[in-house]
């Protein structure tokens, strides 16, 4: 299955100076978040070289093996954006329709409480954050927004349903590589 191809007249996503990737897979998984920090540092060092030991701690990957540290991850992030951090944070996690993202404990983290967690970064960004979710069922937390409330993110990136695992990869490759001005 050949990923889809869309092109965009115009993009829009918020300022980031770092990208952080939360990694909800278990070692049995395709390791696209590992992968993809990998592709990062090597991005970053064909950028530019000599400043690469201080580049590569703007991609930093967070592995997220159960609820409680799915928790940690963003009481970290959150942290960091106090400090001035402005992250583009990549999930890759299994997606249920109903329960939300799977951890390798079994665990889920339910998709309101995935709201939740990006409002809580959004709140110390000025509004700014870009989210892109690798699960299956990931636009289901969209349709859980409330009118009422402001939203948890300025860009959010999701699936909305089953999606496999090197379509997933390919995409977001795409996406991230368009972050950064495209290939070398």
């Amino acid at each position: 299955m050949d990923p889809t191809k869309f092109t965009l007249r115009r993009s829009a996503f918020s300022p980031g100076n770092a990208i952080f990737i939360i990694d909800c897979l278990s070692e049995r998984d395709l390791q696209t978040g590992l992968s993809r920090l990998r592709e990062l540092h090597d991005l970053l060092l064909a950028r530019d070289p000599e400043r690469f030991e201080y580049n590569k701690n703007f991609a930093h990957r967070f592995e997220a093996g159960s609820a409680t540290k799915f928790a940690e991850c963003f009481e970290e992030i959150t942290g960091a954006c106090e400090l001035g951090i402005r992250p583009i944070i990549f999930i890759d996690a299994h997606g249920h329709s109903e329960k939300g993202l799977g951890t390798p404990s079994g665990e889920f983290i339910g998709w309101d409480e995935l709201l939740d967690s990006l409002d809580s970064v959004t709140q110390r960004t000025g509004g700014e954050l870009t989210v892109i979710v690798a699960a299956c069922h990931s636009m289901k937390a969209v349709e859980n927004l409330s009118l009422q409330k402001r939203l948890p993110f300025a860009f959010y990136y999701g699936y909305s349903s089953e999606v496999k695992a090197g379509v997933v990869d390919k995409e977001t490759e795409v996406i991230y590589e368009s972050l950064g001005g495209g290939k070398n």
